[in-house]
């Protein structure tokens, strides 16, 4: 099975065109999008995939566009577009091994992201968003499981990683948008700040450790606290909660950050995985 990035684009966008449209439903289905119309604003949002079914590399936005105006042009007459309220730009890893998805959306909820913080949903993460701290819980970003979300791959195959844009009014590009910019803008910041952490399962953050005291990185009393609460925590021993976070740090100072519930090997590069949507081809032209 390939692996690696296997597509790159846009998942979902949303686009306000100005129209003096006065009849019908207020909600209702233009093709294969959903249209809304906002009377007191006399807009109409057109919200959907623009490639059904696959993301939309950037050189392919202009015609999905015409798209929807030939849809436009048999429901709704005149209209103006007025730019993007939304667009997900989205790239798609696809893993040997689902155990490796799985832990790198582990790893992905466990780091600490400047200036966002994660919020998890699954137990394993099927879906992480990133949070702005100080943006009343804007969510600005996830890595999700598309493969179960989908029903497509087996769990932890498919990951996603996302940039969610959302425009307000005074700030809404048009198509001369580059998603992979866009995606550039979110993820580089978190691609530099993950540099050199791996996430791995038991066995192999033991051979790490091992590793690093047997080159002198680190001190007997260290790899005995370092192991010890890697076999303890994952048994199920209960620590005081700044006991945990801090033998936690302890680990992801070291690049080590545990994937929890493997005892067979298992180890991701999350910078890599990163980095090789931000590098993709698949992006297409922008």
């Amino acid at each position: 099975m390939s692996t690696g990035v296997i597509e790159a684009g846009v998942d979902t966008w949303r686009l306000l065109f100005k129209t003096t449209r006065a009849h019908g439903r207020d909600v209702f289905d233009l093709g294969t999008y959903k249209a809304h119309w906002m009377p007191g604003l006399s807009l109409l949002a057109v919200e959907g995939h623009p490639t059904p079914g696959a993301l939309c590399p950037a050189d392919g936005l202009e015609p999905a566009y015409h798209a929807v105006t030939r849809l436009l042009d048999r429901e709704v007459g005149s209209y103006d577009f007025v730019g993007l309220s939304r667009l997900d730009a989205t790239a798609t890893h696809l893993f040997g091994r689902g155990q490796e998805g799985v832990a790198f959306l582990q790893g992905f909820a466990a780091l600490d992201w400047p200036r966002l913080k994660p919020e998890v949903i699954g137990k394993p993460p099927e879906t992480v968003y990133l949070i702005a701290k100080n943006g009343r819980g804007k969510k600005l970003a996830r890595a999700y499981d598309s493969g179960v979300l989908r029903g497509t791959h087996e769990r932890g195959t498919a990951i996603r990683l996302e940039d969610q844009g959302r425009f307000p009014s005074g700030a809404r590009p048009t198509l001369s948008i580059d998603p992979r910019a866009r995606f550039h803008r979110r993820f580089v910041p978190l691609w530099q700040s993950m540099k050199g952490v791996r996430v791995a399962s038991l066995p192999v953050l033991s051979e790490r450790i091992r590793a690093q005291l047997r080159a002198g990185e680190i001190t007997h009393a260290q790899a005995e606290r370092m192991i010890g609460f890697l076999h303890l925590d994952t048994a199920g021993e209960s620590y005081e909660r700044r006991t945990w976070y801090r033998r936690r740090r302890e680990l992801r100072e070291r690049g080590l950050v545990v994937a929890d519930g493997f005892f067979e090997p298992v180890e991701v590069d999350v910078a890599a995985v990163l980095e090789a949507a931000l590098d993709s081809p698949a992006w297409g032209l922008g």
